[in-house]
Protein backbone atom coordinates (compact mmCIF):
# COMPACT_ATOMS: atom_id res chain seq x y z
CA UNK A 1 0.00 0.00 0.00
CA UNK A 2 1.15 3.73 -1.28
CA UNK A 3 -0.38 6.39 0.48
CA UNK A 4 -0.56 9.49 -1.81
CA UNK A 5 -2.20 11.88 0.69
CA UNK A 6 -3.97 12.42 3.96
CA UNK A 7 -7.40 13.83 3.51
CA UNK A 8 -10.21 14.65 5.91
CA UNK A 9 -13.13 13.07 7.46
CA UNK A 10 -15.29 15.60 5.41
CA UNK A 11 -13.75 13.78 2.07
CA UNK A 12 -14.90 10.77 2.92
CA UNK A 13 -18.39 11.76 4.04
CA UNK A 14 -18.84 13.60 0.81
CA UNK A 15 -17.72 10.52 -1.50
CA UNK A 16 -19.84 8.03 0.79
CA UNK A 17 -23.11 9.89 0.02
CA UNK A 18 -21.85 10.89 -3.70
CA UNK A 19 -21.76 6.67 -4.57
CA UNK A 20 -24.65 6.19 -2.99
CA UNK A 21 -27.03 9.05 -4.18
CA UNK A 22 -27.22 7.53 -7.40
CA UNK A 23 -27.84 4.09 -5.87
CA UNK A 24 -31.37 2.15 -6.09
CA UNK A 25 -31.20 0.85 -1.93
CA UNK A 26 -29.88 4.27 -0.87
CA UNK A 27 -31.19 7.09 -3.29
CA UNK A 28 -34.86 7.55 -1.93
CA UNK A 29 -33.44 8.10 1.86
CA UNK A 30 -30.72 10.53 1.48
CA UNK A 31 -33.64 12.30 -1.02
CA UNK A 32 -35.62 12.17 2.29
CA UNK A 33 -33.32 13.62 4.14
CA UNK A 34 -32.92 16.73 1.73
CA UNK A 35 -36.24 17.50 1.24
CA UNK A 36 -37.03 17.09 4.91
CA UNK A 37 -34.13 19.76 5.41
CA UNK A 38 -35.14 21.75 2.20
CA UNK A 39 -31.26 21.18 1.18
CA UNK A 40 -29.89 21.46 -1.98
CA UNK A 41 -29.22 17.94 -4.18
CA UNK A 42 -25.56 20.07 -5.18
CA UNK A 43 -24.33 19.62 -1.71
CA UNK A 44 -23.75 15.86 -2.38
CA UNK A 45 -23.48 16.47 -6.62
CA UNK A 46 -20.93 19.57 -6.57
CA UNK A 47 -19.70 19.43 -2.81
CA UNK A 48 -17.47 22.46 -1.77
CA UNK A 49 -15.27 20.62 0.92
CA UNK A 50 -13.70 23.99 1.91
CA UNK A 51 -17.05 25.58 3.26
CA UNK A 52 -17.47 24.33 6.85
CA UNK A 53 -21.55 24.79 7.07
CA UNK A 54 -21.77 22.28 3.79
CA UNK A 55 -19.01 19.57 5.58
CA UNK A 56 -21.77 19.67 8.71
CA UNK A 57 -25.25 19.33 6.51
CA UNK A 58 -23.39 16.64 4.84
CA UNK A 59 -22.00 14.82 7.98
CA UNK A 60 -25.66 15.55 8.95
CA UNK A 61 -27.45 13.53 6.50
CA UNK A 62 -25.20 10.38 7.02
CA UNK A 63 -26.37 10.18 10.25
CA UNK A 64 -30.20 10.53 9.41
CA UNK A 65 -30.52 7.56 7.08
CA UNK A 66 -26.99 5.31 7.86
CA UNK A 67 -26.30 6.79 11.68
CA UNK A 68 -23.18 7.71 10.66
CA UNK A 69 -21.46 9.68 14.67
CA UNK A 70 -24.70 8.47 16.67
CA UNK A 71 -23.71 6.98 20.10
CA UNK A 72 -25.70 4.00 20.81
CA UNK A 73 -28.17 5.91 22.98
CA UNK A 74 -29.01 8.19 20.61
CA UNK A 75 -30.74 5.96 18.02
CA UNK A 76 -33.57 8.27 18.05
CA UNK A 77 -36.48 8.07 16.28
CA UNK A 78 -36.77 9.63 12.67
CA UNK A 79 -39.38 10.24 10.32
CA UNK A 80 -37.72 8.19 7.80
CA UNK A 81 -37.73 4.62 6.40
CA UNK A 82 -34.28 4.29 7.43
CA UNK A 83 -33.21 0.40 7.30
CA UNK A 84 -29.71 1.25 7.25
CA UNK A 85 -29.69 3.32 10.06
CA UNK A 86 -27.70 0.96 12.34
CA UNK A 87 -24.95 0.56 9.60
CA UNK A 88 -22.07 2.83 11.49
CA UNK A 89 -23.48 1.46 14.85
CA UNK A 90 -19.89 1.07 17.04
CA UNK A 91 -17.76 2.59 14.16
CA UNK A 92 -14.90 5.12 15.59
CA UNK A 93 -14.66 8.70 15.55
CA UNK A 94 -10.69 8.67 15.44
CA UNK A 95 -10.06 7.19 12.06
CA UNK A 96 -7.17 8.46 10.40
CA UNK A 97 -8.36 9.23 6.56
CA UNK A 98 -6.47 8.99 3.15
CA UNK A 99 -5.78 8.33 -0.13
CA UNK A 100 -3.74 5.25 -1.11
CA UNK A 101 -2.90 3.28 -3.92
CA UNK A 102 -3.09 -0.59 -3.55
CA UNK A 103 -1.67 -3.54 -5.99
CA UNK A 104 -3.81 -6.12 -7.48
CA UNK A 105 -2.83 -8.28 -4.93
CA UNK A 106 -3.65 -6.29 -2.07
CA UNK A 107 -7.25 -5.30 -3.69
CA UNK A 108 -8.11 -9.08 -3.97
CA UNK A 109 -7.75 -9.59 -0.14
CA UNK A 110 -9.54 -7.33 0.64
CA UNK A 111 -12.76 -8.45 2.72
CA UNK A 112 -16.42 -7.66 2.53
CA UNK A 113 -17.94 -6.42 5.42
CA UNK A 114 -19.32 -9.33 7.99
CA UNK A 115 -22.87 -9.56 6.36
CA UNK A 116 -24.75 -12.53 6.02
CA UNK A 117 -24.90 -12.14 2.09
CA UNK A 118 -21.59 -11.45 1.85
CA UNK A 119 -20.66 -14.06 3.86
CA UNK A 120 -22.40 -16.67 2.15
CA UNK A 121 -21.35 -15.45 -0.94
CA UNK A 122 -18.13 -15.78 -0.66
CA UNK A 123 -18.68 -19.11 1.44
CA UNK A 124 -17.63 -17.55 4.55
CA UNK A 125 -13.93 -16.13 3.86
CA UNK A 126 -15.56 -12.76 3.07
CA UNK A 127 -12.84 -12.74 -0.24
CA UNK A 128 -14.27 -11.48 -3.37
CA UNK A 129 -12.01 -14.41 -5.38
CA UNK A 130 -14.34 -16.67 -3.53
CA UNK A 131 -17.55 -14.53 -4.37
CA UNK A 132 -16.17 -14.79 -7.91
CA UNK A 133 -16.32 -18.52 -8.24
CA UNK A 134 -19.60 -18.56 -7.43
CA UNK A 135 -21.13 -16.09 -9.30
CA UNK A 136 -19.34 -17.40 -12.55
CA UNK A 137 -20.88 -20.61 -11.45
CA UNK A 138 -24.68 -19.03 -11.22
CA UNK A 139 -24.71 -20.27 -7.19
CA UNK A 140 -27.26 -17.44 -6.00
CA UNK A 141 -27.31 -16.92 -2.52
CA UNK A 142 -30.64 -15.40 -0.85
CA UNK A 143 -32.31 -15.61 -4.05
CA UNK A 144 -30.03 -12.65 -4.66
CA UNK A 145 -29.55 -12.61 -8.86
CA UNK A 146 -26.32 -12.04 -10.08
CA UNK A 147 -27.17 -10.02 -12.93
CA UNK A 148 -26.33 -6.68 -11.78
CA UNK A 149 -22.64 -7.28 -10.87
CA UNK A 150 -22.06 -9.02 -13.97
CA UNK A 151 -23.18 -6.30 -16.28
CA UNK A 152 -20.94 -3.91 -14.04
CA UNK A 153 -18.10 -6.25 -14.66
CA UNK A 154 -18.86 -5.96 -17.98
CA UNK A 155 -18.95 -2.08 -18.08
CA UNK A 156 -15.24 -2.30 -15.76
CA UNK A 157 -14.15 -4.63 -18.71
CA UNK A 158 -14.96 -1.98 -21.26
CA UNK A 159 -13.32 0.86 -19.66
CA UNK A 160 -16.39 2.65 -16.93
CA UNK A 161 -14.18 4.25 -14.40
CA UNK A 162 -15.91 3.25 -11.10
CA UNK A 163 -16.07 5.72 -8.04
CA UNK A 164 -13.31 5.14 -5.35
CA UNK A 165 -13.82 2.44 -2.91
CA UNK A 166 -14.17 3.05 0.90
CA UNK A 167 -12.18 0.74 2.76
CA UNK A 168 -11.26 0.46 6.47
CA UNK A 169 -8.52 -0.97 8.38
CA UNK A 170 -7.36 -1.21 12.30
CA UNK A 171 -3.90 -0.30 10.97
CA UNK A 172 -1.44 -0.71 7.90
CA UNK A 173 -0.76 -4.56 8.62
CA UNK A 174 -4.10 -5.24 9.15
CA UNK A 175 -7.03 -6.92 7.26
CA UNK A 176 -8.72 -4.25 5.13
CA UNK A 177 -12.59 -4.60 4.67
CA UNK A 178 -14.83 -2.85 2.47
CA UNK A 179 -16.90 0.27 4.33
CA UNK A 180 -18.13 1.23 0.84
CA UNK A 181 -18.16 -0.07 -2.59
CA UNK A 182 -18.82 -4.22 -2.33
CA UNK A 183 -20.53 -4.18 -5.80
CA UNK A 184 -17.55 -2.24 -7.59
CA UNK A 185 -15.13 -4.17 -5.84
CA UNK A 186 -17.06 -7.58 -6.81
CA UNK A 187 -17.28 -6.49 -10.47
CA UNK A 188 -13.65 -5.62 -10.63
CA UNK A 189 -12.53 -8.71 -9.64
CA UNK A 190 -14.58 -10.69 -11.78
CA UNK A 191 -12.73 -8.76 -14.20
CA UNK A 192 -9.48 -8.93 -12.73
CA UNK A 193 -7.70 -9.19 -16.19
CA UNK A 194 -8.32 -4.95 -16.32
CA UNK A 195 -7.61 -4.13 -12.41
CA UNK A 196 -4.46 -1.73 -13.12
CA UNK A 197 -1.08 -2.20 -11.38
CA UNK A 198 -1.98 0.09 -9.17
CA UNK A 199 -5.80 1.28 -7.94
CA UNK A 200 -6.53 4.47 -5.92
CA UNK A 201 -8.57 3.71 -2.47
CA UNK A 202 -9.60 5.56 0.00
CA UNK A 203 -8.54 3.87 3.67
CA UNK A 204 -9.48 4.92 7.02
CA UNK A 205 -7.27 3.69 9.98
CA UNK A 206 -8.30 3.68 13.89
CA UNK A 207 -6.84 1.38 16.46
CA UNK A 208 -11.00 1.01 17.39
CA UNK A 209 -12.34 -0.41 14.56
CA UNK A 210 -13.01 -3.80 15.84
CA UNK A 211 -15.58 -2.23 17.99
CA UNK A 212 -17.41 -1.56 14.60
CA UNK A 213 -19.77 -4.62 14.00
CA UNK A 214 -19.33 -5.08 10.20
CA UNK A 215 -15.26 -5.35 10.45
Amino acid sequence: MRTVRPVSEAEMVALFLATEYPSSRTHQHILQVLQREEWPPRLIEQPNLHDAQENAQRRSILRAYRGYGKTPDSFESLPLDVEYLDYFEGFPLDVRWERAMLSQQELEQVQYIEYDYWVELSGGSRLPRDARKKILAGDEVFGVSHQGVLQMAEAFHAGVQFPTLILVGKNRESPLVVLEGHMRLTAMVLAAECIPTELEVMVGFSEQIERWGCY
